[in-house]
């Protein structure tokens, strides 16, 4: 019996201080646009309460891709794309054949992909003053954040590649 408690009192130690341990070293360094992996999960964990909790929308819950993308610093698409899920515009543009059908230009691609960037900073910016408990204005600001990268876009394709692409 005495055997069996100091046992189970050291294995529950060590679990505890492993436990920790690894905790810890996940926590270390910035994620994405955070300062770390707890900062980056607060985040992603008011976005989706916000979406799904009670009173969620489903404007929202569409969007949350797009703000994972731009917390974790990734290109617009690339969330929806590692589910094989519909992904946004520029993340179709990485795709050569899509490229092809659309008659693309190489420069209109590079400028696409510094534009990339430019719209990766600019709503990292952003998302970090959203209000997570004004869900109205939240979606609207969310929106906000997505046409303006559409109309960059727009500024870059030709009229007849914007109606091929959509």
């Amino acid at each position: 019996m005495k055997f069996s408690f100091i046992f189970a009192s050291m294995f529950c130690f060590f679990a505890i201080v492993f436990g920790s341990i690894c905790t810890a070293q996940k926590d270390e360094g910035p994620v994405g646009i955070f300062n770390s992996q707890s900062e980056y999960r607060e985040f992603m964990g008011a976005v989706k309460q916000a979406a799904y909790r009670d009173g969620g929308s489903s404007e929202l819950q569409a969007l949350v891709p797009m703000l994972n993308d731009i917390a974790l610093n990734k290109p617009v698409g690339w969330t929806a794309s590692e589910y094989e899920a519909d992904g946004s515009t520029l993340g179709m543009l990485a795709d050569a054949d899509v490229r092809s059908d659309l008659e693309m230009l190489d420069d209109q691609y590079e400028q696409l992909q510094d534009l990339n960037a430019e719209i990766q900073k600019r709503a990292a910016e952003q998302i970090r003053g959203l209000d997570f408990s004004d869900r109205e204005n939240l979606i609207s600001q969310i929106q906000s954040i997505r046409e303006s990268a559409t109309n960059d876009l727009n500024d870059v394709l030709l009229p007849h590649q914007v109606e091929r692409l959509k």
